[in-house]
């Protein structure tokens, strides 16, 4: 299993890190949970022809 370090940016998480763990070439980003945010998450996905560990914010998704 390969866990890559990933690196938010934009939105509510910016600035911040966490593991990636299972990752692959096909992983199209993460819906995060946000303290505050109520019946929404924060939409993230890595820039498709760029660094695969800087994670961009697309905006809010609903629950």
């Amino acid at each position: 299993m390969i866990t890559i370090r990933i690196h938010y940016v934009g939105g509510p998480l910016d600035g911040q890190t966490a593991s990636a763990q299972g990752w692959n070439e096909e992983r199209t980003g993460a819906y995060q949970i946000v303290d505050g945010w109520h019946g929404e998450r924060a939409d993230y996905e890595p820039d498709p022809e760029g660094d695969p560990t800087r994670w961009f914010y697309r905006g809010p998704v609903s629950d």
